[in-house]
């Protein structure tokens, strides 16, 4: 929006000479401003604008509050570094799984790779030069008629406590 007016290349406002017509009013001055700049409040006045201390059970509620939200996140962080120590060895598991299921199957080609029980037979024979069983190779060992065990007391009836024990498990089954 363009501006018509002109008073910013009017010099004439800038002339000394009086203007006539209108009176321009004396600033008031309400009081001396004391040397130094200092003003000195009425005592009501200090009082009301002194600083208020804050309630001993509001501060001890923001700090109450304060302690719990450091609390949650210091066990949101807890847990986090708990969840990936935990997520690691279940990785380093799984892999040492994978290893020994790969080396058992390893095992298994190896063992069904030919090893029947006639190849066992002929390595044990030819190899380590073992023979099948004979009749010959078995021993039989007499005992004396004599060798007895005696019985010295009844085992029917036995002892108090054996027969507390015979009832509860009477009791039991």
């Amino acid at each position: 929006m363009a501006m018509n007016r002109t008073e910013a290349y009017d010099l004439s406002l800038f002339d000394t000479q009086p203007i006539t017509g209108t009176a321009v009013p004396k600033p008031r001055r309400e009081a001396p401003v004391p040397a130094g700049n200092v003003i000195h409040l009425p005592e009501q006045e200090v009082h009301r604008r002194a600083h208020r201390r804050r309630s001993p059970m509001r501060t001890l509620g923001f700090l109450t509050a304060l302690l719990g939200m450091l609390t949650i996140v210091t066990m949101m962080i807890f847990n986090q570094v708990q969840l990936n120590e935990l997520t690691n060895s279940i990785n380093q598991a799984e892999k040492a799984l994978g290893e020994q299921q790969s080396i058992y199957v390893q095992l298994q080609m190896t063992a069904q790779d030919g090893k029947s029980m006639t190849d066992v037979e002929k390595y044990a024979e030819q190899a380590l030069g073992m023979k099948p069983i004979s009749e010959g190779q078995i021993t039989y060992i007499a005992l004396n008629d004599s060798d007895s065990g005696e019985v010295l007391h009844d085992a029917g009836q036995g002892n108090w406590w054996d027969q507390v024990v015979r009832f509860l498990s009477g009791l039991l089954s």
